[in-house]
């Protein structure tokens, strides 16, 4: 804010100086005519680049500068030799690409427009203009790019400096917005991939802010990259950015600060879509990243398939994106990637090595005439805060799915120590506590309203890979519509209190569990209307049964199967009910067994089978199978 005030004290400063049009033109290459009439400058341009050295570059308000090339594909390098800061305050145009370099800093007004088929703006130094395709940008000038005004661009705009603020608005019709804050940058114009920043490890960390943007930016793809490195926040969003894709071209944004922190802040806005009513493409890549204030990040359209990464891709894994290293998302913040019409709801990623923690709402429902809902991965791989909402339903589909896949989760009654924003400038830094991945029960009972859930573990960074159902379960959901819940771990899960999922009639939900090692239950299953899936080296159920209108029930154990003793085990199951027990040692079925009315029970052993009580009924099909 006192660097914005100070601008808007600079700006009224100049717009009662008088300055006169650019100054002590001499062209270095190619040929220039200039004619100068009023306020008025025309620069007419003969060859297909030009290079221009100029003592001062300034532009008073009511004035015009016009380069007029031989083409749109014609470049004027204009290089600034003098020791001042160019001001913008008027009107700045070209038919082809227009280059202006000036090393004391670039400050374009409130009231400037400036108009180009392709527009460059920097503070660095461009070597070998004339002799390649490729634009080395290299310098260590503390200067900045400021835009107050307009920028319009047919194909390209890039603001290029150490420090660029962006307060105005930048619109480029059939191409890309981007703003590179760096030493060191590379631009290959012919790769899809053709912007390169180049790290310097030697330089010094400052207090200050590499990207600023609190304007509007609309493009088909905007770039804000930082060299992240060498600032206290590398990247600071609170405006509005666009991204609207044409023909077979998407819309993207991309927020890119290796090293870095991107935040963005207040009602910041980051929106993509295609014009095919297809969604767009958000990536937010950091090694620290917080979306805070009201943020709103919007690929939905009509036909869905929009997609968000922020701090990586899916699992971490993506070979398209570095990981974050720390990913929170604050309580107002929304990020949607719903089809609104016909279509499948969309991708959105938050992913962190480190520690995510996410407060806000996440959406990808499918279409309100046709669709299923998209998928919604939130992860972090030391640890993982869940403490919001999300939505994956669907009107005339299926549900979407939600993973989440830590490297060890505790579920439960609600953990005090999950982390807080501390609301320090200049960064609101979010800190972490929490040992462990963690979701609350009523957050997991949320979830399954409008999503099937997948919690997926790894046994990575000396973890060992566990789930933990620390508190008892208890989900009674209201619709038919509810979400499956699946539980895999890379070793062990335990489910030390009662699991009860009743669902409604005409439900198709499931509990599905997966170990590594070993399946524990400490405390009863109860349910209506499921499906029970267990996969497990042992599996170990201490603690009974009591479902009615069991749908199905498979157990798959490559060494014992025990039904513990002293507990009722009884499966009133529906007609169509299969039960299938495979165990590649033992199954051993102590306490009271009762299992009436499925189709068929299979219980298949290389070794010994043991039913010490059991109460068996309307049972068309009872197969022992010794499997060796």
């Amino acid at each position: 804010m006192k660097k914005l005030f100070k601008h808007c004290i600079i700006m009224l400063f100049f717009s009662f100086k008088v300055f006169s049009l650019p100054l002590g033109a001499e062209s270095r290459l190619g040929e220039a005519m200039f004619f100068e009439k009023a306020n008025e400058l025309d620069v007419f341009l003969k060859t297909e680049k030009t290079i221009i050295d100029w003592k001062d570059f300034n532009i008073s308000a009511q004035e015009t500068v016009r380069f007029n090339q031989p083409s749109k594909d014609s470049a004027v390098l204009n290089r600034i030799t003098g020791n001042n800061t160019s001001f913008l305050l008027g009107n700045l145009e070209s038919n082809g690409s227009l280059f202006l370099l000036n090393q004391n800093g670039i400050i374009i007004g409130q009231d400037a427009h400036i108009k180009a088929d392709s527009f460059f703006a920097s503070t660095l130094k461009l070597l070998d203009f004339n002799s390649k395709n490729d634009l080395e940008f290299y310098g260590d000038q503390n200067s900045s790019i400021i835009n107050l005004g307009k920028i319009e661009a047919e194909k390209e705009v890039y603001l290029i400096s150490k420090s660029i603020k962006n307060y105005g608005q930048i619109f480029v019709k059939n191409g890309g917005a981007n703003l590179i804050a760096s030493t060191k940058v590379l631009i290959k114009p012919n790769n899809e991939d053709n912007i390169f920043i180049q790290i310097d490890e030697k330089e010094e960390v400052k207090n200050e802010i590499g990207i600023e943007n609190s304007g509007l930016i609309k493009a088909i793809k905007t770039n804000l990259s930082s060299k992240g490195n060498i600032y206290q926040c590398a990247i600071k969003h609170s405006g509005v950015i666009e991204a609207n894709g044409i023909k077979n071209i998407n819309g993207e944004i991309y927020l890119v600060a290796k090293d870095g922190l991107i935040q963005t802040k207040k009602n910041a806005q980051l929106i993509a879509k295609n014009e095919n009513s297809t969604g767009g493409r958000v990536n937010i890549l950091a090694d620290d990243i917080r979306l805070e204030g009201k943020t709103l990040i919007d690929v939905s359209s009509e036909l869905g398939e929009g997609e968000v990464n922020i701090g990586g891709g899916y699992r971490g894994k993506d070979d398209r994106f570095f990981n974050s290293q720390m990913t929170a998302v604050s309580k107002n913040v929304k990020i949607n990637a719903d089809a609104t019409v016909n279509g499948n709801g969309g991708k959105i990623i938050l992913w962190s090595d480190g520690g995510t923690t996410f407060h806000g709402s996440i959406s990808t429902k499918g279409g309100e005439i046709s669709g299923d809902g998209g998928f919604i991965e939130i992860s972090g791989i030391k640890q993982l805060n869940f403490d919001g909402e999300i939505n994956t339903s669907a009107k005339n589909g299926f549900l979407g799915t939600m993973l989440l896949d830590p490297s060890n989760i505790m579920i439960g009654k609600k953990d005090p120590s999950g982390g807080s924003f501390n609301g320090q400038s200049p960064t609101d830094s979010y800190v972490l506590t929490a040992a462990a991945a963690f979701i609350d029960l009523s957050d997991l009972y949320a979830a399954l309203d409008s999503a099937n859930v997948v919690i997926d573990t790894d046994s990575a960074f000396s973890s060992t890979g566990d789930i933990c159902l620390c508190s008892s379960f208890y989900y009674f959901p209201q619709t038919i519509n509810s979400g499956s819940l699946t539980l895999i771990a890379d070793r062990n899960i335990d489910i030390c209190g009662l699991l009860n999922y009743t669902a409604l009639a005409g439900s198709n939900v499931s509990i599905n569990c997966t170990a590594g090692n070993d399946f524990t239950t400490n405390s009863m299953i109860e349910g209506t209307e499921v499906t029970l899936n267990f996969t497990a080296n042992d599996v170990i159920l201490k603690g009974g049964f009591s479902i009615t209108d069991l749908k199905n029930f498979n157990i798959i154990s490559s060494t014992d199967v025990w039904f513990g003793p002293n507990v009722s085990h009884d499966l009133q199951c529906k007609s169509s009910a299969v039960i299938n027990i495979t165990a590649g040692n033992d199954i051993k079925i102590e306490g009271d067994f009762s299992c009436i009315d499925a189709t068929s029970l299979n219980l298949a052993s290389p070794n010994d089978i043991t039913i010490e009580k059991a109460n068996i009924s309307t049972l068309p099909s009872f197969s022992f199978t010794r499997t060796n």
